[in-house]
């Protein structure tokens, strides 16, 4: 698919973002559009070779004095703005020019509309993206434990640990499921019963 490629033009799929809080194209390639003002750099990144998926990062210039400035994806910041189908804007693949020009216009559009303040380097959006992509990342991991947790408890209650069921999901009792809870409630009335029938 050699002569699909991104279109650098100014009236190609990228240009809602020509001209928004001075950004500039900087750099191009089939596969990629690099836009830059005083403040970020947006990137738009096509994988043409393998997954045919396209991205759009953003990485904020000249950071506070030794702060790590993260790349963050439209993507999270569409989620963290709360924008309708989110998620449609991610993964999304694109085999052939229209379809590759109609999303990177439409992922433009959607930076445009609901990251106007990230494009113009406020410092509080950024914060604000960084918060909520920790708060994911976290949310992530307490997902993990509790499916570790529960996989724990289904092995113990399959071998009759009774004490291992309630080991495993006592710590996790707000997130149980109604099964799950009445699971640990007769783990605890068997343990607690002299005859282990509760």
């Amino acid at each position: 698919m050699p002569s699909t490629a991104l279109d650098p033009s100014s009236t190609g799929p990228a240009s809602p973002l020509f001209g928004i809080c001075g950004l500039e194209l900087v750099e191009k390639a089939p596969d990629r559009l690099i836009l830059q003002n005083n403040h970020v750099r947006v990137a738009f990144l096509w994988d043409r070779t393998r997954s045919f998926e396209l991205r759009v990062t953003i990485r904020a210039l000249s950071p506070e004095a030794g702060a790590p400035t993260p790349e963050l994806d439209l993507s999270l910041l569409l989620r963290a703005r709360g924008a309708d189908k989110a998620d449609q804007l991610f993964g999304v693949q694109a085999c052939d020019q229209e379809s590759l020009d109609r999303l990177c216009d439409r992922m433009a559009r959607a930076l445009v509309t609901h990251g106007k303040d990230v494009l113009g380097g406020d410092r509080a959006a950024f914060a604000e993206l960084a918060a909520f992509r920790q708060q994911e990342a976290l949310a992530a991991d307490e997902g993990a434990k509790l499916q570790h947790a529960r996989e724990d408890a289904q092995a113990a209650w399959e071998a009759g640990d009774l004490q291992g069921v309630i080991d495993s999901l006592e710590p996790w009792a707000a997130e149980l499921s109604p099964s799950e809870t009445k699971r640990i409630d007769i783990a605890r009335r068997r343990t607690s019963s002299p005859d282990g029938r509760g």
